[in-house]
């Protein structure tokens, strides 16, 4: 390379040396076309199952934050609620009991909140690494993914869900292990760096 300048083939953007008629790379002629500027860098596209989970991804985690926001709000302003009930009276300890059985929902609803915004938080943060095609966001979906299938099979032992909404978990099951499969495939674990 003379006078110290790089020269790049205008087909392929690969390094040639001055004085070379075909590109060695792409065999593309290069001998009066040779320039002296950085190579054009033509984005990846993203095929379109990696767009999908891109948006499969992000309103999962939007929707399951909302959810968080929601349930801890329940939480924290129910046991706000009922920490101002009197336990005394005449019905004194049928209503501390029973306020206590709620207090422990309540609890319920606000760990569970919790767990809603770190889930929220680590799927659009996969969805991000998805969409910028690295490889720690590709490994964060799968094992997000791979946990969605345990938890959904426990709404289905653990609610008492209509046949409508056990065929939607169902196929909500079947998506994840389509995603998981996608991502696992060697073509696309390649375009991730």
């Amino acid at each position: 390379m003379k006078g110290g300048l790089t020269m790049f083939c205008p087909e392929c953007g690969k390094t040639v040396e001055e004085g070379v008629v075909f590109c060695p790379n792409c065999g593309a002629k290069v001998v009066d076309t040779l320039q002296a500027v950085s190579p054009i860098i033509k984005p990846i596209r993203k095929p379109m199952g990696v767009m999908f989970i891109v948006i499969l991804t992000t309103f999962t985690g939007l929707t399951t934050l909302i959810g968080g926001v929601f349930l801890n709000i329940i939480g924290y302003v129910g046991s706000g609620i009922i920490g101002e009930i009197p336990g005394s009276g005449l019905f004194g300890s049928a209503i501390a009991a029973e306020v206590k059985g709620a207090g422990w929902k309540l609890f319920g609803f606000g760990l569970g909140g919790y767990f809603f915004l770190f889930f929220g938080i680590f799927n659009i943060t996969a969805a991000y690494g998805i969409w910028s095609l690295v490889e720690w966001g590709r490994k964060l979906a799968v094992v997000l993914y791979i946990l969605g299938i345990p938890l959904s099979f426990l709404s289905l032992i653990g609610m008492r869900l209509s046949v409508g909404l056990v065929i939607l978990e169902l196929i909500w099951i079947a998506v994840l292990v389509t995603i998981i499969l996608y991502l696992s495939k060697p073509n696309v674990k390649r375009l991730f760096q």
